[in-house]
Formats: structure tokens, C-alpha cells, sequence
């Protein structure tokens, strides 16, 4: 999962995106209880012909014509295109009973799914994980948790359901193996990036793909894993990265693995240089390099209140800025941040000097000194000054500071140009503990530092890059680093394939953690994540009682949502998944959850999406109502639109964009250009072919239209022969599409999903049945929102899960004989009303009323 933001390694690359405030939407107070509100829960259990079935999207067996594999730039099954339309089940929900197995797969084909990824199987002992508990210094494989998934592996195959195998997730390599106890230190979570490097993980993590791949299924004809065409595909090691990480990742380090690093890191400069003299020139700084003008700062810094361009983001009285304080010398005094009461969020207190310009490709240096009353964090980075957006513009660091003075140099390369709103900024919220700067300096150019007394290549102990490292220094920890990956990545490849005889498409990581460079080197198919306002956690991470979520509109944000934004990735001419992706809960603008993926993912022509997550539970598969950020399991209003979502995209209802738009490994393509034309990256190109657009294209053959000229009616409109519908604040409207009118009338939030697609994939006019999914938003009783609506906190009420319905009236220009209400197994409930014109055309009209979210459309025989 997508569990931190991504920062940057030597400020090379991007921070996470800040998404602006949300324009206001109507505030209405509806939920469960309000009228026009009613339980609904979607179990999966359809009758086979019920038109909410959507198998039939699915061919059964999963592997009937041979392993998947790369054609043309995509997913190939024989002669046919594989478009994935996934789920991940993670921790427990990988081993369920056989009963719940079967139960399951019948359930996810019904939904139109087509393939599971298998997630965070590996973190712990059974019954949660795979593992027993480590004995005489190895880890095995519980052989009862292993029938439990070969089960449920043949009864997904069966269903026509591939499966992407993950190989490293979250397991940490523990201390009975033999291996130094880390703590709960973040920066050895999982094991993430030793496992790169350390000799001894990647033996033992060889160990395990061996007798996991290996493992014979006797379920499946006693195949080994590695001979199974019902497997689709094989993702090495999930979020892992290493040559996009900031320095702070080096000063984490522990000993015997600090050592191993620059032991490789000294290999890796003799080669490249030879000897030291040879090492030195090539890190003088160039002319072009060398510090030049000062920018900000640095000796009036602490001598006086900050005042513009300087200013303090904090509440009022919260913070109080002490300035002449003593600092590291005596001529270099100190600004003191007494900290009054601790911000909520890192970003809620704030220094920051702004109406910076930043030129792409120019090196800088910040440099300032820094102490704190007690251990503290502090975040400092060039970026963006906002309102929308945030993102860093090359230097992005947590600095670890201390009760003792530490003068802080880094020279960084800029990634983007600002001309006059770029600023400095430190970060300090979310500590108590009071902080003081001196010497705040950003000048154009690099400091150059050389090495130290007794340092040098033949004596092989050149330090790792770090605080006061030049820019050549700095860019060749960075290409080292990203060689590392490569290595390994390559190394597990050739391992995978040749020694194990893996047949199917292979990936390392997510491509933003590998970077483009790492990524088109050493990649067979490109992987990314995206989740539009993923929960964060102010305190403790992943704290249950400490959170908070966006809750706002992907609708009214095209280019700034993240799975545009995710596009921007793929590298043109490989196949390119999503392998998470969700809105996570709760969020009053969930629903659009299915609908945006199939739409980028037609549009853009990729080869699959996995949604994140389905279930996470042991047992329990029945659960109703919203339990979690993430699973799908007892959420109706993202599980009614999973099927028709999938027409869009598996069944092709909505057809790829035709024009291409190509950037480069340095340069990616504009996300504003994701409607307009199919995106990716070209490692060959050195310019990208189609510069940034000054506002958001919508697709120019008019299947989709993305509408954000009125914020609060913003939304996408969908028109293709089978399958027709918008998403968005669509309240109080009437839209018009070939052979459809729709009229909305008013819902909670304005908002609503609408969708009328046919049962075969023919014209709505010409189809005999037509399935018509409109929902809102879903709400277990007794979630206990803030005032804000931004966290429930632990409290996420009890199900079944009441949902709104949607008031809205049709009118089709064709005979329909009867309109059905449906319950939640695709059952009739009740008929609704049909007028019929003299034109031929059929109007009806639905509502809270009919106690449903989706409806049965019968046209005339």
C-alpha cells in the first residue's frame, strides 16, 4: 500500500502532490436515518441472468490459451487482448476456508472481476501470513496455510480469474534468522531497501520465491506455480524505494548494513574513476556550478523578527519567534521558535521565505545551522508556494535534529522552474520540542566539499554521500544508487526466469519508486499506485484514532488526480497497471471509485487496474457496511459500479484515445494531457512531443467529457453506443446524450453516479436488456464524523450500510416493455413506471422509493 509520501533522493525527484481546497459543494446533513435513505447490501451471490451478472466479461479457465504474455506492448493471452479488471486481498483474506473460497470467486467474476493480486501474505505467522515461526535460523512456509491458498488459486482459475503474485511485500527478515533487530525504526519497515543490498536478504528471499514458486498446486493438475497459465503475472517487491529516497535514508543506517553499502559504494567509485585524483577532479564543481549569488539570507538571519519575504504559517499565539539568541558563533545569531502548543500537522507550523525564482537545471545550495531543546524532526524543502500547487522543486529533506548545533549544506539540482512564487520552508509542526535556526542561506550554485584526511579510493573508505556533499558527489550517490536497483532487479529477473522457468511478465516495483531511469532499464512491464487523498496520520502512523482524509471531489480536480497523474508513468511501448487504486473511505465522493478507472484506463489504453483492496479479514466475507479506508467488501455504492465500469474498459464499450503524447525519462508528459491523447513516457526521445497545455483537454472524439468550467457542477460525461452515463455534482440537471436524456434531481452533495449500459455490448437501442446502476454515496449508522467530516476516528457506526437513492428520469429512444427494481443479488423487487411517446421513445422514473441502486431496463422483443 501507499503508506508515506514520496520524497526525493538528493532532491532529484518530486514530492507528493498538495491538492487545493475543495470549491464548496452543498452542505447538505443527509445520512442514514434522513429520508430517501435505505440499507442495501451487495453480496455477489447474482443469479446467472440477472443482467448485475457480469461474468460473461470473464473466459474460464484463467489460462485456457496459455500464459499471459507481452505483444505489441501489452497483455496477450494467444490472440487476444488481456485487460485486467483486479482486486488485492491482502493479509488473511489470502487463505479462506475452502467454502468462503469458492463463495468468493463466484462472487468477484460476478462483479465483472478478472484477476487478484496477492498482497501481504508474507508479513506474518499464520493465521495472518504464510509463515511459521522461525526455527534453528530459517522461516518455512505453513504447509496448511499453503492448501488454504491452492484452494482458493483453482477456484479463482476456474472462474476465469488470473492472479498477480507478489513476492515481497512486507515481510522483515527477524531477528531468529539470524538477522540484527531493527526496531520499529520506518526506515528499515519491511526491509524495503536493504533488501537491495544486503547479500544474505536477497539469498533468503531467493530461498523463498524458490519454494513458493515452485510449490506444487494439487488443486491445479499438481503444477508448480511457475507452469500455471492462471497466474498472469509477478511483481518482485512492492514499494520499494531507493534511488528516489532522500539522504536522511543513509544517516539511518545501521551497522553491519552501513557498512556493506559503502563498502559497494567505493567498489563502484574505482571503477568509474580509477584512482583518487582521478575522483577529485571529476568533483570539482564546474564553472557554472560554483556558488554564486545569495538569494536568501544568511548573516541577518535571527537578528530580527523575520519579515517579508519571511513569514511564520502557524495559529495565532501557538508559536512566538524569539530572535538574537545566541547561535553556533558569535556572529551568527539565532532565531528561536518557542512552541506554544504543537501544530496538528507537520505543515500546520511553518517558516518560510517565498518569491523565490528556481530555474530547472540550475544548481543550488540551502545551508542554514540548527539545534532543537530535545530530538526533534524538521522537514525543509524548495517548492511550489501553492494554492494548488505544492510540489517540491528539488530539495526535499527530514532533517533528525539534536540539542547540538549542526550546520546543514545541500546543493541540489532544480527539477522545475518557478519564476517568483517558489520559497524555502521549514516545517516543524507535530513536535513540542523548541527549535532554532541560524545562517538560513539558498545561493545559486554548489558548495564543493572534498574528502577527508586519510580518504581516498585506494584506501576504499570514500564515505557515503551526506550533509556537505558536492553536487558531483551528490549525483553519483544518485546513479549509484539507481544502479543498485537495477542490479538487483535484473539479477531477481534472471533468477526468476531462468532459474526458476517463471514464463509470464515480471516488474520490479512501482515505477515512482524506482524512477523513470530504474524503471525503463530493468522493468518488463510498468506498475504504479494511486489513491485520491489517501488517509493521513498526524501522530502515531497508521493510528486508528488519529487520522484524517480530504474529503472532497476527484471531479473537480482534472490533472491534479492521481490517476492521471499515475499515467504520467508508463513508458510507451511496455504494458502499464495500476495495481492499487482506490478512494479510500470514508469520503462523501467515494462512489466515482470504478468509474474513473475504467475510463483512464480505456482511454488510455492500459492493461489492467487493481482495485485496493476487496477484503482484508479472516472470515467474515458477508460484512456489511464501511469497515476500513479501503475494502471494497461492504461498500454497495463502489461494488454496484464495478460491472458496468468494467463494460467501459474490459468489454471496450469506451475506445482508446488515438494521438499519443510522449515525454522523455527526465520530462514527463503532462497529466493535462490525459484526455486529449494517450500518454507515456519515450526513453529514446530527448524533448517530449507535445508540451504542457495551459489548462485540462477533454477527449476530443466526445465519448468523454471531463466538465470543470463550474467547479460545483463539475463532472464526466460518458457517451459510447453500449454504455452512457456521468459521474460528478450532477444534481438538478438534465443531460443529453445520443438516444438518452437523463434529468438528476436533487441528491445529498449534488452528487451521483449515473449509468445505463447494455447487457451484450450492443447499442442501448438495439440490446433486449439493459442494466441501470444510480447511486450516491454509502454511510454505516452511527459513524461518528468530526464537524469537518474529514475522520471518523475508531468509530466507523454498524452495518448494513445505508445508502441514498437518486431521484432521476429517462428517456430512451426505443420501445422498453418493463423497468425492474433490483435487490442486491440482481434479484426483481418491484416494477417501475414506463410512459411510451408516439415517437417511439420510453420514459420512466426512479427514486428513493424503489429501495435500490440498480435496475433491470427490458426493451421491447
Amino acid at each position: 500500500m501507499l503508506i508515506r509520501k514520496l520524497v526525493a533522493l538528493f532532491a532529484f525527484g518530486l514530492t507528493s502532490a498538495h491538492v487545493g481546497a475543495f470549491a464548496d459543494t452543498a452542505p447538505a446533513q443527509e445520512g442514514p436515518g434522513s429520508p430517501g435513505w435505505f440499507p442495501f447490501a451487495i453480496t455477489g451471490d447474482m443469479e446467472g441472468d440477472s443482467v448485475t451478472d457480469f461474468s460473461a466479461l470473464l473466459r474460464e479457465p484463467a489460462g485456457e490459451d496459455g500464459f499471459v504474455e507481452i505483444k505489441d506492448g501489452h497483455f496477450y493471452t494467444g490472440d487476444e487482448r488481456l485487460r485486467i479488471w483486479g482486486v488485492n486481498v491482502t493479509f488473511e483474506a489470502n487463505f479462506p476456508t475452502h467454502e468462503d473460497a469458492e463463495k468468493v470467486a463466484k462472487r468477484l467474476a460476478g462483479l465483472g472481476v478478472n484477476a487478484v493480486r496477492i498482497h501481504h501474505h508474507d508479513m506474518g505467522n499464520t493465521p495472518r501470513g504464510i509463515w511459521q515461526p522461525a526455527k534453528d535460523g530459517h522461516r518455512e512456509m505453513d504447509p496448511g496455510q499453503l492448501e488454504l491458498q491452492d484452494y482458493f488459486f483453482n477456484q479463482l482459475n476456474e472462474r476465469g480469474i488470473y492472479l498477480n503474485l507478489n513476492l515481497h511485500v512486507s515481510r522483515s527478515f527477524t531477528k531468529e534468522e539470524g538477522f540484527i533487530d531493527r526496531g520499529d525504526s520506518r526506515a528499515f519497515m519491511f526491509d524495503k531497501y536493504l533488501l537491495y543490498f544486503v547479500p544474505e536478504m536477497r539469498e533468503r528471499f531467493k530461498e523463498f520465491c524458490r519454494e513458493y514458486l515452485w510449490h506444487r498446486n494439487p488443486y491445479r493438475d499438481n503444477m508448480r506455480r511457475v507452469d500455471d497459465p492462471g497466474i498472469a503475472m509477478v511483481e518482485i517487491t512492492n514499494e520499494n524505494a531507493f534511488s528516489t529516497h532522500d539522504l536522511s535514508i543513509i544517516d539511518d543506517l545501521a551497522e553491519p548494513y552501513r557498512k556493506e553499502l559503502q563498502q559497494q559504494w567505493n567498489t563502484w567509485l574505482i571503477k568509474r574513476y580509477g584512482t583518487t585524483a582521478k575522483l577529485l577532479k571529476a568533483w570539482e564543481p564546474t564553472a557554472e556550478q560554483r556558488l554564486g549569488a545569495v538569494m536568501v539570507g544568511g548573516d541577518d538571519f535571527g537578528k530580527n523578527k523575520p519579515a517579508k519575504p519571511w513569514w511564520l504559517h502557524a495559529a495565532k499565539g501557538d508559536v512566538e519567534m524569539v530572535p538574537d539568541q545566541p547561535g553556533p558563533q558569535k556572529s551568527i545569531p539565532a532565531l528561536r521558535l518557542d512552541i506554544i502548543k504543537q501544530g496538528e500537522h507537520v505543515q500546520s507550523q511553518e517558516l518560510m521565505c517565498q518569491g523565490l525564482t528556481i530555474e530547472k537545471g540550475k544548481a543550488y545550495t540551502v545551508s542554514y545551522w540548527v539545534r532543537s531543546d530535545e530530538p526533534r524532526g524538521l522537514y525543509v524543502d524548495v517548492s511550489n508556494s501553492g494554492p494548488t500547487n505544492w510540489y517540491g522543486l528539488g530539495y526535499t529533506e527530514k532533517v533528525s535534529v539534536t540539542t547540538q548545533w549542526q550546520h546543514v549544506i545541500r546543493p541540489f539540482i532544480a527539477t522545475s522552474t518557478n519564476d517568483g512564487d517558489a520559497r524555502l520552508c521549514f516545517k516543524f509542526g507535530k513536535s513540542a520540542a523548541n527549535l532554532e535556526l541560524a545562517g538560513v542561506t539558498l545561493q545559486e550554485g554548489a558548495a564543493f566539499v572534498g574528502l577527508g584526511e586519510g580518504e581516498s579510493l585506494e584506501a576504499a573508505n570514500v564515505p557515503l554521500p551526506g550533509t556537505g556533499s558536492g553536487l558531483a558527489m551528490l549525483e553519483d550517490g544518485h546513479q549509484f544508487f539507481m544502479d543498485v536497483e537495477v542490479e538487483f532487479i535484473q539479477d531477481m529477473t534472471r533468477y526468476l526466469r531462468d532459474d526458476l522457468g517463471v514464463k509470464v511478465p515480471i516488474t520490479g516495483s512501482q515505477a515512482s519508486y524506482h524512477g523513470a531511469h530504474v524503471t525503463a532499464e530493468s522493468c518488463e512491464y510498468v506498475d504504479m499506485h494511486g489513491y485520491w487523498h489517501h488517509p493521513s496520520f498526524p501522530g502515531k502512523s497508521w493510528d486508528r484514532n488519529n487520522w484524517f482524509v480530504k474529503n472532497i471531489p476527484m471531479e473537480q480536480f482534472p490533472g491534479e488526480d492521481t490517476l492521471t497523474r499515475a499515467g504520467t508513468w508508463r513508458i510507451l511501448g511496455r504494458p502499464f497497471t495500476v495495481s492499487e487504486w482506490m478512494i479510500p473511505s470514508p469520503n462523501n465522493f467515494a462512489a466515482s471509485t470504478a468509474p474513473f478507472a475504467g475510463v483512464l484506463a480505456a482511454l488510455q489504453d492500459w492493461d489492467g487496474v487493481f482495485f485496493f483492496n476487496y477484503h482484508t479479514l479472516g472470515g467474515q466475507w458477508d460484512i456489511q457496511g464501511l469497515y476500513g479506508f479501503f475494502n471494497l467488501t461492504g461498500d454497495p455504492v463502489k461494488l454496484a459500479l464495478m460491472g458496468v465500469s468494467a463494460n467501459l474498459y474490459v468489454r471496450g464499450d469506451l475506445k482508446p484515445l488515438s494521438k499519443v503524447a510522449a515525454g522523455t525519462l527526465n520530462e514527463r508528459p503532462s497529466p493535462l494531457l490525459a484526455f486529449d491523447r494517450q500518454i507515456g513516457i519515450d526513453p529514446e526521445l530527448e524533448h517530449p512531443t507535445v508540451p504542457s497545455p495551459d489548462k485540462f483537454l477533454s477527449d476530443p472524439d466526445g465519448q468523454v467529457v471531463w466538465q470543470t468550467d463550474a467547479p460545483r457542477k463539475a463532472r464526466l460525461i460518458v457517451n459510447t453506443p453500449a454504455t452512457r452515463g456521468l459521474f460528478g455534482l450532477v444534481a438538478d440537471s438534465e443531460t443529453k446524450l445520443d438516444g438518452l436524456t437523463m434529468s438528476i434531481g436533487s441528491v445529498d452533495r449534488d452528487y451521483a453516479c449515473v449509468f445505463v449500459s447494455s447487457y451484450d455490448g450492443s447499442a442501448l437501442e438495439e440490446a433486449s436488456r439493459l442494466v441501470l446502476v444510480a447511486v450516491g454515496r454509502a454511510e454505516s449508522p452511527g459513524m461518528a464524523w468530526n464537524e469537518d467530516r474529514t475522520t471518523v476516528g475508531n468509530d466507523w457506526g454498524r452495518g448494513p450500510a445505508e445508502v441514498n437513492g437518486i431521484p432521476a428520469t429517462f428517456t430512451l429512444d426505443a420501445s422498453v416493455s418493463a423497468v425492474y427494481a433490483l435487490d442486491g443479488d440482481g434479484k426483481r423487487l418491484s416494477s417501475v413506471p414506463v410512459t411510451k411517446a408516439a415517437d417511439g421513445s420510453s420514459t420512466w422514473t426512479i427514486g428513493p422509493d424503489d429501495q435500490t441502486l440498480w435496475y433491470e431496463v427490458r426493451l421491447q422483443d
